[in-house]
């Protein structure tokens, strides 16, 4: 969606390029086609950009929910062990 954006943006009409021969001014044409150059540059500097930071946060936060996991589980069979030892400890104490 950025990208439709910024090439409708930068979009050049015929009538222009036609105003532009017409005039004979080709420099302000060159320099319209050197200002879409750079902006395409830019933008495609930007996207790598971003997939990269992306990638990074994408990995930083698999990581984090790995630990997430570990640390669940280890909590989760804590207490599931604390209370089968308290349950049959209280079985234990109701049989005699």
């Amino acid at each position: 969606m950025i990208r439709d954006r910024a090439e409708r943006m930068v979009r050049v009409s015929p009538v222009s390029f036609q105003g532009y021969r017409r005039a004979g001014d080709c420099q302000a044409l060159q320099a319209r086609t050197d200002l879409r150059e750079l902006s395409e540059l830019n933008f495609a500097r930007f996207d790598a950009k971003l997939e990269q930071r992306l990638a990074e946060f994408r990995a930083e936060l698999h990581t984090a929910l790995a630990d997430l996991r570990t640390d669940l589980i280890r909590w989760m069979f804590g207490f599931w062990v604390t209370t089968l030892v308290a349950l049959a400890g209280l079985v234990l104490a109701l049989r005699h």
